[in-house]
């Protein structure tokens, strides 16, 4: 990603984190009792689809930086802080591997592996509702993305490839419901980045890997 454009994303991102944050705080001095209560802990397991947009679901041969990739898995564990005025901060580690793009070339079989390390970071708010009716929220955040790509060949042996990788400020959001310790949600990651070594080496690209993953998550109580 280039300077400017990184600027906007970060400053972006940075803005909507400072008035979630001040949402938060009025919220905190609107009702000074519940927020004495201690928060809830919980280690939250989660996994489900993972589906790429942008240049990394683009067609490999149709577009200039189409990568081809397939929807593919998404499995990771996050940390959630919870208050009773329903605001959390959740911490998370992700792994998202997409399906492989294949293509021959004369005789040879090629296969592209795209896949992302995702940390993350994630202020989220649980909307008040009756005891045991689905509770709806909502959710946004930063993310350190370690996008990865690897060209190897499928028929030769032994398998030879290429492996490049860079790393990317990205910013989600989304939303979800939770039904007692059950989970389901919906997220959306911007993912853009700057690489001089994947589609042309030694020339700088920008890249979008965005994302959509669907998610259910199993909320594991930690106090």
């Amino acid at each position: 990603m280039n300077g400017r454009k990184f600027a906007h994303v970060a400053v972006g991102s940075a803005a909507l984190l400072v008035t979630l944050t001040t949402f938060a705080a009025a919220d905190a001095a609107a009702r000074p009792r519940r927020w004495a209560s201690p928060p809830d802990v919980d280690i939250v397991l989660e996994g489900g689809a993972v589906m790429p947009r942008g240049d990394l679901g683009d067609d490999y041969f149709a577009t200039p930086l189409g990568f081809g990739a397939e929807a593919g898995y998404d499995v990771g564990v996050r940390t959630r802080v919870t208050w009773p005025s329903g605001w959390a901060v959740s911490p998370s580690f992700h792994y998202q591997d997409f399906g492989d793009f294949t293509y021959a070339d004369g005789d040879e079989l090629f296969a592209i592996k795209t896949s992302i390390i995702r940390y993350g970071f994630d202020i989220q708010h649980f909307f008040q509702t009756r005891r045991g009716q689905p509770q709806p929220f909502v959710s946004a955040g930063l993310a350190l993305c370690h996008n990865m790509y690897r060209d190897e060949t499928v028929t030769t042996l032994p398998v030879s490839w290429y492996e490049a990788s860079s790393d990317a400020l990205a910013f989600g959001f989304g939303g979800g419901l939770k039904i007692d310790t059950f989970e389901l949600s919906a997220t959306y990651t911007i993912n853009r980045f700057e690489s001089a070594r994947l589609v042309e080496f030694g020339l700088p690209i920008d890249y979008s890997w965005d994302t959509i993953v669907v998610r259910a998550g199993l909320a594991l109580p930690a106090n």
